[in-house]
């Protein structure tokens, strides 16, 4: 009982662990400066009023109410008035997201609402680090975030599930000319391989394997060829197959007939 216990503790704090060390992040600062009551527009590109991060969005896609570059980061909404910035992600910034940290400065704190992508802050958020966690990791190409009243926004994190490390590259299968069917002694068979560098290897039936090297021919009957590729450093390729019926080309019956005519004397 203990030992069954001990391992379900240990398979759950590996488990943990795991997922905690899956999830990444990356982070984008809005620029400040000099309020200068310049409404942002959706024609602005993303460097024009982020200061770090702007490789992951493409350009801002919905805007009412956004002024950036204050003192205090980007104003989203006004003193009695909503606002609402939509930034499309950019191919980098399209993640499985799980969770956004708004870096926030709110201007008259307790009394704004804030939500992204239509989601409300956790009860655990403070007025300068509104959390915002989704109910279930999705795909997202859109952050939209809406405030009730005036909010300044200095930046955000958003955290994402980490893809797996990849293994290695797989090698193309190898390509047998011509693919199989009915050929004759004299056929050459020849095999291809797309991934530049790889060797090629072929067995007939339970035959030992040996590496390519030059087109071959086969005896009469019937054979089943296998062959794979390998390179160093990649995953051996799948195994391609092809079947020929190998047999001497049959002289049509008419042709000898004919021929038997012609080497028949004639008798006047």
């Amino acid at each position: 009982m203990r030992k069954t216990l001990l391992l379900t503790l240990l398979t759950c704090w590996v488990s943990l662990m795991t997922a905690f060390a899956a999830e990444e992040h990356y982070t984008i600062m809005f620029k400040t400066g000099t309020n200068t009551q310049t409404t942002l527009k959706t024609t602005d590109a993303a460097s024009a009023y982020i200061s770090s991060g702007a490789e992951f969005i493409s350009a801002p896609s919905a805007i009412t109410n956004v002024i950036p570059e204050t003192d205090k980061g980007i104003s989203i909404g006004s003193n009695n008035n909503k606002g609402s910035l939509t930034l499309t992600l950019s191919e980098a910034g399209k993640k499985e997201i799980t969770k956004i940290v708004l870096k926030s400065a709110q201007s008259k704190s307790g009394t704004i609402t804030l939500t992204v992508n239509g989601v409300d802050a956790s009860a655990t958020n403070t007025a300068s680090d509104l959390q915002y966690v989704f109910a279930a990791p999705a795909l997202q190409s859109t952050i939209k975030i809406d405030a009730s009243k005036k909010s300044y926004i200095l930046g955000m994190e958003v955290y994402y599930e980490g893809s797996e490390t990849p293994g290695p590259a797989t090698v193309a299968a190898p390509e047998f000319t011509p693919a199989g069917g009915n050929v004759t002694p004299e056929t050459e068979i020849s095999l291809s391989c797309a991934t530049e560098g790889a060797s090629i290897w072929w067995q007939n039936g339970d035959a030992e394997a040996t590496e390519y090297a030059a087109p071959f021919t086969l005896p009469e009957g019937t054979h089943t060829l296998t062959a794979w590729a390998a390179k160093d450093g990649m995953t051996d390729s799948e195994i391609a197959t092809a079947s020929f019926v190998v047999k001497n080309a049959v002289t049509p019956l008419f042709m000898q007939n004919r021929i038997s005519l012609l080497r028949t004397p004639h008798s006047w």
